[in-house]
């Protein structure tokens, strides 16, 4: 009989038996780094809708009409006015954040603005008509917002909604410029 020099007997057998314990753990801790790599992606999400977009959102609601140099007389504080408007509505979509947080608080303001500017558009320039439909546009976003079923449509096409109003105050304030 032989004896092997240097080893226990069934040595072999409990290596065997400690790689099946380790395969058995690797498989059940592969399923759970990658739960952990999912759950810290949507952690960065998240984070990233709840900061970042709002911040992207104010970067890209394009220059402020408010100050737009429309010149003077009635068509030029029309734009202004509706300019102002416009603003309102751009930092209010910027502040609501994630939905479900949404704080539409801003709509009064947007209201005062619109018949603020509704009032000093009572001219008959082509100015004033231009800023009027972009007042009307303005108008019909801010009823969308006083219906909660359709905030995340609105403020899914916000930045649409806001190039048609800057396309319509830009149209307005050149043509106040020239006198029209």
């Amino acid at each position: 009989m032989l004896i092997a020099v240097g080893r226990k007997p069934g040595a072999a057998n409990r290596r065997a038996a400690g790689r099946d314990r380790s395969r058995a753990a690797s498989c059940i801790l592969w399923p759970m780094s990658r739960l952990i790599k999912i759950v810290l992606f949507i952690v960065v999400l998240a984070v990233a809708w709840t900061y970042g977009a709002p911040y992207l959102r104010q970067l890209g609601g394009g220059g402020s009409h408010q100050g737009a140099d429309a010149g003077s007389g009635p068509g030029a504080d029309c734009v202004r006015a509706a300019g102002y408007a416009r603003d309102v509505f751009g930092d209010g979509m910027a502040s609501l954040g994630p939905p479900g947080q949404a704080d539409l608080g801003f709509r009064s303001d947007l209201e005062r603005a619109i018949a603020d500017a509704r009032s000093a558009c009572r001219c008959r320039q082509s100015s004033c008509t231009k800023a009027e439909k972009a007042l009307q546009v303005l108008a019909n976003l801010s009823d969308q917002l006083g219906d909660p079923a359709k905030v995340a449509e609105v403020a899914m096409n916000s930045a649409n909604r806001l190039e048609q109003v800057d396309d319509l105050l830009d149209g307005a304030s050149a043509a106040a410029q020239r006198g029209d």
